[in-house]
C-alpha cells in the first residue's frame, strides 16, 4: 500500500509539473542512485554551478565519486586502470565508486584515506562532491564525508552535466591513487 501510494504520489506531480520533495533518509542510499534527490544532504552545504566555480577559484577540492562501472580496475602495481576514458570537471579528483550507500572495508580506506591526503589533514578545507544531475552517489559522498569529521563539505547537486550545460568545458581525469 506505501508503495502504492508514493507512486501515485509521483504520478500525480508528473502530471501536474508540482515537484515533489525527496525525503531525505536515515542512512545512505543503497541502489538505484541516478534518480531525483532531495535538495539538500546532512552536514553539506548545496551549491549551484556559480558557487562552484567561485569556490573552484578560492582553491575548494572538487572530488568526482561517480562509479566505475565495469571501466576500471586495480593494476598490479596498486594503482588504477581504466580502459574507458572518464570526463569530470576539470582539476577535480576521482574517487571511483565510493559514492555507493555500502562500501567495502577496502574502498572505506581508500575513501578515508584519499580524503586526508587531498585535504592535507585538514577537516577543515573545502570539499566538493559531485557526480552526475539526479544521482545519489554524490550526495552519499557528501554525507560520508561529513560523518569523517569534515566541516566545509559542499554538494554540487547538479553535477559535472550541469558543469558543462553552464558552458564550462570537461576534461579527461583519471582515478586517484593514494600515497603510501
Amino acid at each position: 500500500m506505501k508503495t502504492f501510494v508514493l507512486f501515485f504520489i509521483i504520478i500525480l506531480a508528473a502530471c501536474s509539473h508540482v515537484p515533489v520533495p525527496v525525503p531525505v533518509p536515515d542512512g545512505y542510499r543503497m541502489n538505484r542512485y541516478k534518480a531525483p534527490v532531495p535538495d539538500h544532504v546532512p552536514g553539506a552545504q548545496t551549491i549551484n554551478i556559480k558557487q562552484a566555480v567561485h569556490l573552484k577559484e578560492k582553491g575548494a577540492i572538487f572530488i568526482d565519486v561517480i562509479g566505475s562501472g565495469k571501466f576500471l580496475t586495480k593494476s598490479r602495481k596498486g594503482g588504477w586502470m581504466s580502459v574507458k576514458p572518464h570526463t569530470s570537471i576539470p582539476g577535480s579528483y576521482w574517487l571511483p565508486d565510493v559514492g555507493r550507500g555500502a562500501l567495502t572495508p577496502d574502498q572505506n580506506t581508500y575513501f578515508e584515506k584519499a580524503l586526508a591526503q587531498l585535504s592535507s589533514q585538514n577537516k577543515q578545507t573545502k570539499l566538493i562532491f559531485f557526480c552526475l544531475k539526479s544521482c545519489w552517489m554524490s550526495w552519499n559522498g557528501a554525507k560520508r564525508a561529513a560523518s569523517l569529521g569534515y566541516k566545509s563539505v559542499h554538494w554540487l547537486a547538479d553535477g559535472k552535466d550541469g558543469w558543462q550545460d553552464a558552458g564550462h568545458p570537461l576534461a579527461e581525469i583519471t582515478p586517484f591513487s593514494i600515497k603510501k
